[in-house]
């Protein structure tokens, strides 16, 4: 069929130059609508055909390291499979730097070999003699699972200070062994390995400086600290700096905390670190600091959730459009939690310790020292979602008092955003 079809193609490209070569006057046969018309159509299709077929081509060549250990895995089974259901001798199946399929077996007598080759409908299929079944690793995996479970609220001295080393464990295919990764491995926990867990060969143990953290999803409202106070987190931002970089992190309130203070998520402070104040301004309309979610807060990552309330509700990265009074306005807190209140003002001047702050909302909802820096927000029926207003500053028996989020931009350039 190949061979017909570039006949066919090579006839009908000497027709055309033939055709082109005896064209004379200003109209020429396409024009007139003759046969020619059907030649060039033959060609066009002989050309998407052949194109066609070399892409499937490559898909599959691309693709065919997978195809064959999806093959392989139907016959001799996957680590993620129950034992009785993977071969005796079977040690995995892995794919190489060029993606084809690599399988891994105890053994390589000819039996094996045809077998492979027969399942994998391939004659050059990589087959690599291993020391370690995969039965065999997986018994030691689990061997390690039933004493870290069992032993790490019981342990003590030696055996309690690697238990709580062990960062992951898992069988390692290509390597064919169990990598156990361990915090700040040294000698007294690898002894410590051997006597409580195991002296295995096909074990290894390897050193990790960083213990593992749990990504912490932070949330607009919630409690954040500094070494001197507690606040409450306003909302995430984003901002581009003078290098054209794009940065991200939160709000809070300006009052009590300076540029380079550090804030964090746990009042033990620690290893809890968020990043440093980078921007700040206390006078006019806002008392606001932008807090940097830096490489050392990786444990955590920003959110729109609203701190106590139902994880359905999140804030909508978008600014209120306007705010009127009687409107019904939500406030969130570290100290009084979610409270729900009316607008009483759009535009108060408020003093506080001496200074004079303009353009603040005033509103009913309670609100106590540790609130600063707490979200609020409003229902917006226009789009049916929740919106941002701007952030908790002050507030006294009677009212309490937020800065706007539209003053917080403008007084940071219009690349402070939210997102």
């Amino acid at each position: 069929m190949r061979k017909v079809r570039n006949y066919l193609l090579c006839v009908v490209v000497c027709l055309g130059i033939m055709l082109i070569q005896n064209m004379g006057g200003e109209t020429s046969a396409l024009a007139q609508g003759t046969d020619t018309e059907t030649g060039g159509v033959l060609v066009k299709e002989i050309y998407e055909s052949i194109k066609q077929e070399t892409e499937e081509k490559a898909v599959k060549k691309k693709n065919k390291g997978v195809i064959v250990a999806n093959r392989l895995t139907e016959e001799y089974g996957h680590e993620q499979f129950s034992e009785d259901k993977i071969k005796d001798g079977f040690a995995g199946i892995y794919l190489d730097e060029n993606q084809d399929a690599v399988i891994s077996m105890t053994d390589k007598a000819d039996k094996t070999v045809k077998n492979i080759k027969e399942v994998s409908k391939t004659e050059d299929i990589q087959i690599r003699k291993v020391e370690y079944s995969l039965k065999e690793l997986k018994k030691y995996e689990k061997q390690i699972a039933k004493v870290y479970t069992k032993k790490y609220k019981k342990a003590k001295v030696d055996f309690k200070v690697l238990l709580e080393s062990i960062q992951s464990y898992a069988v390692n295919i290509k390597d064919n062994c169990i990598d156990v990764k361990i915090f700040q491995l040294n000698e007294e926990k690898e002894n410590a390995f051997q006597k409580y867990i195991s002296d295995a060969a096909c074990i290894r143990l390897i050193n990790t400086e960083k213990k593992n953290e749990q990504v912490v999803a932070l949330k607009a409202g919630q409690p954040i600290y500094t070494t001197k106070s507690r606040y409450s987190l306003g909302c995430r931002v984003k901002w581009v700096t003078s290098y054209g970089n794009t940065k991200y992190g939160f709000i809070t309130s300006a009052h009590g905390n300076a540029v380079g203070d550090n804030f964090y998520a746990n009042s033990s402070l620690g290893s809890s670190l968020l990043g440093p104040v980078v921007k700040r301004k206390y006078s006019g309309n806002v008392d606001v600091s932008v807090v940097r979610l830096d490489a050392s807060g990786a444990a955590y990552t920003l959110s729109n959730n609203l701190y106590g309330i139902a994880t359905s509700s999140s804030l909508s990265p978008s600014i209120m459009p306007q705010i009127y009074t009687g409107m019904a306005i939500e406030k969130i807190g570290s100290t009084t939690g979610h409270t729900s209140g009316k607008v009483v003002s759009v535009s108060t001047t408020v003093t506080c310790d001496g200074k004079t702050f303009s353009d603040y909302i005033e509103y009913t909802n309670k609100s106590e020292s540790g609130d600063s820096g707490g979200i609020n927000y409003a229902y917006d029926p226009n789009t049916s979602t929740l919106k941002v207003v701007g952030i908790t500053e002050a507030s006294n028996t009677i009212t309490g008092y937020g800065a706007k989020f539209s003053n917080i931009r403008s007084s940071f350039s219009s690349t402070l955003s939210l997102f």
